[in-house]
């Protein structure tokens, strides 16, 4: 009825999107039962003071409870596997496990300047360091860094060079490193051009 959808919102509304989960579960049984005791303070229908029955405002805490895990599984959990069945990764991750949180896709980025000027021509080590940090600065745009990032794609114009990626790329994942491939591509699509990457990163957020 109206009384009992008024209530469902006002649930809805304390939650403040799953905000405040976390604190009831902290709480466990003792934070259950203040979600009980208070629902006549904070759960009323908006002008009617009234309260409902005990075994109602139980009812309708389960119908919470279910949201709830809704709200659990939103949060963000990413784990880094790497199977002893596959050889030892150089610098990534075979498999990134995510769980919740927000995705970001971010187009490939390439070794050119705020102004669209090349950057390092003909030098793979300056042209990576370029890449990443306009990769830094498409995450920061998100208020993301690339700690989040979970995939990048590189392509290359000669993979002999992979040595003097590997070296730059390591100096900017420090932590757990994100999966990761590698094409070897005939041209980029300025000819000045030696390495691209795209990359995908997961934030906290719904």
């Amino acid at each position: 009825n109206g009384k009992e959808w008024s209530l469902l919102r006002g649930y809805y509304d304390w939650f403040d999107h799953c905000a405040y989960l976390p604190e009831v579960m902290r709480r466990g049984h003792q934070g259950i039962q203040g979600m009980i005791a208070n629902t006549r303070i904070y759960f009323t229908p908006v002008g009617r003071p009234e309260d409902l029955p005990l075994a109602r405002r139980i009812h309708m805490l389960s119908l919470l409870l279910v949201t709830a895990q809704a709200c659990a599984s939103q949060e963000l959990v990413v784990r880094h596997l790497n199977p002893s069945a596959l050889p030892a990764p150089n610098g990534y991750s075979h498999v990134v496990e995510v769980q919740g949180g927000r995705t970001l896709f971010l187009s490939g980025q390439i070794a050119i300047d705020k102004a669209g000027a090349v950057v390092g021509q003909g030098d793979l080590r300056a042209q990576t360091q370029q890449v990443f940090e306009n990769l830094k600065a498409a995450l920061g745009a998100a208020g993301a860094t690339l700690d989040q990032v979970v995939k990048i794609t590189v392509f290359m114009t000669d993979v002999s060079g992979l040595q003097v990626f590997r070296e730059v790329r390591d100096g900017y994942f420090t932590k757990n490193p994100p999966a990761s491939s590698l094409v070897q591509v005939s041209r980029l699509v300025r000819p000045e051009l030696l390495i691209e990457i795209e990359a995908v990163a997961v934030i906290e957020g719904g």
